[in-house]
């Protein structure tokens, strides 16, 4: 048993030098410890590595990782889910909808205290993992979500700015999608059976099953008595293999020129780069005089992957 003094320090020193010290502060109640590297001239210095061969337990005797921190009051966790290399335990969530357990913060200071908290959330009354979230948010100052926050739900639902999202993406606020689109002024084709070459738009998929969400407005027309045609929109030339998307317009007098809309979904098609096309045909039994465009008006055509 070493006997020590208040404010006693064993350090080990080469040549004069100190490597590194082990320093007992006695300061009152409470505020009594023990210190790693302390410079007994008020400073840390210049300290060498610690290396520890074994697992480090604060709050806990037997650690289950190489560090283990647990809060007071709290118990070490176990289960085969946790990572052996760093494990905090910070008590147990209340079983009343709304009760929140802080887990942990990492932060920095840029004027004001800034954190990554890190919460458990009961979304419900209950008392097992069914009726929680864990959540990410930016907590500042006394705070808590004073900026954005993600929230992982039991259900296997994740939202944002919501800890009890409903879907399997809910974002609560704005939501800005963002859509591959062309569109222009023009020009005009009278072609009857083929390609309409100015209504291409080039896209690019990511995943093999998800489906393109796709939207075409054009003006149309058909001309003459007991007359139609067919518009599809193909992907790199062919039918979508989940199901044709198609407009079909009859005319049975005049010269009509209409706005027409036609919206589908894509399904069966791969992933990769593609090019989403307009085309025009007849329909068996019918005569054909058609015509895509006006002059100026203006055409569009967009598509967005989702999955179904």
């Amino acid at each position: 048993l070493l006997e020590t003094l208040d404010n006693t320090e064993i350090a080990v020193h080469d040549s004069g030098q100190r490597l590194t010290s082990l320093m007992f502060y006695e300061g009152g109640a409470g505020s009594n410890r023990i210190t790693i590297g302390r410079d007994m001239g008020g400073g840390w210095g210049t300290v060498s590595n610690l290396v520890l061969n074994g697992s480090v337990g604060v709050g806990t005797k037997l650690p289950n990782a190489r560090l283990s921190v647990v809060a007071p009051g709290a118990n070490e966790l176990g289960g085969s889910a946790k990572s052996t290399a760093l494990l905090v335990s910070a008590g147990t969530l209340g079983n009343t909808a709304g009760n929140e357990l802080s887990l942990a913060s990492i932060g920095f200071f840029s004027g004001n205290n800034s954190y990554l908290g890190v919460r458990a959330y009961r979304t419900v009354n209950g008392g097992d993992w069914g009726s929680t979230s864990i959540g990410l948010g930016m907590d500042v100052d006394n705070t808590v979500r004073a900026g954005a926050s993600l929230w992982l739900h039991a259900s296997t639902n994740v939202g944002i700015g919501t800890a009890t999202p409903a879907a399997k993406l809910e974002v609560a606020g704005d939501f800005i999608r963002k859509i591959v689109m062309k569109t222009g002024l023009g020009p005009s084709d009278g072609i009857d059976n083929g390609r309409i070459v100015s209504r291409t738009l080039a896209f690019t998929k990511r995943y093999p099953d998800t489906a393109i969400r796709i939207f075409y407005c054009d003006n149309l027309r058909v001309n003459g008595d007991n007359s139609a045609a067919r518009w599809e929109i193909r992907v790199d030339g062919a039918t979508v293999p989940g199901g044709a998307l198609i407009a079909d317009k009859y005319g049975n007098n005049g010269n009509r020129h209409d706005p027409t809309t036609v919206f589908g979904y894509a399904t069966g098609v791969s992933a990769g780069a593609h090019e989403i096309q307009i085309w025009v045909g007849p329909i068996p039994g019918w005569g054909l005089d058609a015509y895509t465009g006006w002059l100026d008006s203006r055409w569009t055509i967009e598509a967005q992957e989702v999955w179904l």
